[in-house]
């Protein structure tokens, strides 16, 4: 009965304005069993249905293009522009089919990301201030540089899985196990429960740093986007090193330590871009101490 009633009352309104468009009409949900009033604009010519299951339900397309639907049920007046990352490690979420980025990390780090696909991008970018720190205080010339392929994939609406490679390249020459390489390879692995804006990750890091055979860190990282401008932002590490034989036995000890590291702040979001602010903290010296601000910047440029 009540479905013969809204029928009638939409078939009605339809006639009266005939194919002119109407400034304002009202949108039934069903919310809480109870129907729910939104004011909008649409075209009289639309035809309407209603679920015999959920009468309070029109079907939206009928009465939204895409911008006006998402403005309605979006909680802000903005995605998330940047949600594939926290600080420096990432979410399980990729970049949309041919969407790029830009990051940058502490004013010297600089990289580009391209998505291929839904699934994969490809990233790049170089390290200039240790570049030019080296350069300028010694003879030997470093330029630091890096390639970023990764894949990621959506298991559900809520579960996300990712897994990459960072190649750090440099003109220095280090030694691992005897073998002298210009690169450093560093792999990653993460899977993030959550939305774009409110989300934890746990992960892992593996690779091989001067001077030692293995590192492993345990990443865990969370982020809540509070308002409309402002996202939390947590990523925390627990590093285990083990150093090479004929690495300095008093530094191998020392360095063997298990390493907590934390960076902690806010991310500022616009539309396209995200300002990152934070502090750094670690126990290297047996205590836990704020040792570095963080700053970062990203912006999306489609």
């Amino acid at each position: 009965m009540k479905t013969l009633f809204l029928s009638i009352v939409l078939s009605i309104t339809q006639i009266i304005v005939g194919q002119s468009a109407i400034p304002n009409y009202l949108l039934l949900q069903n919310k809480n069993n109870s129907l729910k009033l939104i004011t909008n604009r649409f075209k009289a010519n639309k035809t309407q249905s209603i679920n015999e299951n959920d009468y309070g339900t029109l079907q939206e397309k009928n009465y939204f293009n895409n911008k006006e639907n998402q403005e309605i049920k979006n909680k802000y007046k903005h995605p998330n522009p940047d949600y594939t990352t926290y600080f420096f490690f990432p979410t399980g979420y990729n970049l949309p089919k041919h969407s790029v980025f830009y990051q940058n990390h502490m004013i010297g780090i600089n990289s580009i990301h391209y998505a291929i696909s839904d699934y994969f991008t490809i990233g790049g970018g170089i390290e200039l201030i240790s570049s030019i720190i080296i350069s300028t205080f010694s003879e030997q010339t470093t330029l630091v540089g890096y390639i970023k392929p990764r894949f990621s994939f959506k298991l559900n609406k809520q579960l996300h899985i990712g897994t990459g490679v960072t190649l750090i390249s440099t003109n220095r020459t280090f030694e691992y196990n005897n073998k002298k390489s210009h690169f450093i390879p560093l792999i990653n692995a993460v899977i993030t429960y959550g939305n774009k804006d409110k989300n934890i990750s746990i992960g892992g890091l593996f690779g091989n740093l001067p001077d030692y055979d293995h590192t492993y860190s345990i990443v865990g990282s969370g982020m809540l986007r509070v308002s409309n401008r402002v996202i939390l932002l947590s990523e925390n590490y627990l590093t285990i090193y083990q150093p090479e034989e004929n690495y300095d036995i008093d530094k191998a000890k020392k360095n063997s330590e298990n390493l907590l590291s934390f960076i902690e702040g806010l991310r500022i979001v616009g539309k396209k871009f995200g300002f990152d602010l934070g502090v750094i903290l670690n126990n290297e010296f047996e205590t836990i101490k704020i040792r570095y601000p963080f700053i970062g910047f990203s912006y999306r440029f489609k």
